[in-house]
């Protein structure tokens, strides 16, 4: 029995068929993808990269003695809290706290290194949990370093305009105890493991 011929028209056309016949489940479940970003989806990458970078612009305003800048990465009424109290709220405040934090330091240098962020939220909402480490250097000879304070943040952030903003960051003494977000509606904004009343953070 000889071979049966079949012309390169042919052949390519069953090519093309099963290429397309390949593609349809693929684009099938594509199709049936939920959409993240939207409300109940889990968090997009770009979005996680851009509070990121919010998370790192507030730390470079802090260490660098910008106050508008820091104040820039909140909401009009955004806050602070540390240890469980509020300690600034609105622009105006956020920059009297941040210009009073800057007083105290003097002619120290502070350092915030915040990273291990988990990201929780979805649409134009998130909650970010750090960790957070606050290196503190004197500027004369012989130099001098320090970890000055560790813990974490809890930051709650939203979406306005196109741009992530927080919205309040509380600042939290390391305890070691369980993982914030494992804590929620317990009193982790109030629980400190230090004595100490400092503010920093």
């Amino acid at each position: 029995m000889g071979a049966t011929r079949i012309s390169r028209r042919r052949l390519a056309t069953l090519a093309l068929a099963g290429a397309a016949a390949a593609s349809a489940p693929a684009a099938s479940a594509a199709s049936a993808a939920p959409t993240a970003g939207r409300p109940g989806q889990p968090l997009p990458v770009t979005d996680r990269l851009e509070l990121t970078e919010l998370i790192a612009r507030y730390a470079w305003a802090y260490d660098c003695g910008e106050a508008e800048l820091m104040a820039d990465t909140f909401t009009a009424d955004g806050s602070i809290e540390a240890w469980g109290k509020q300690v600034a709220s609105g622009r105006d405040g956020l920059m009297a706290f941040a210009r009073g934090l800057f007083a105290e330091r003097g002619d120290r240098d502070w350092q915030h290194l915040t990273d291990h962020h988990v990201f929780e939220g979805s649409g134009d909402h998130c909650t970010v949990y750090s960790y957070y480490s606050m290196l503190e250097g004197t500027r004369t000879e012989p130099r001098e370093f320090r970890v000055r304070s560790f813990g974490y943040y809890i930051s709650e952030c939203v979406r306005q305009a196109g741009s992530w903003r927080f919205r309040q960051r509380s600042i939290h003494r390391w305890d070691a105890q369980r993982a914030p977000w494992r804590l929620a509606g317990s009193s982790v904004g109030t629980r400190s493991a230090g004595a100490s009343s400092s503010r920093r953070g």
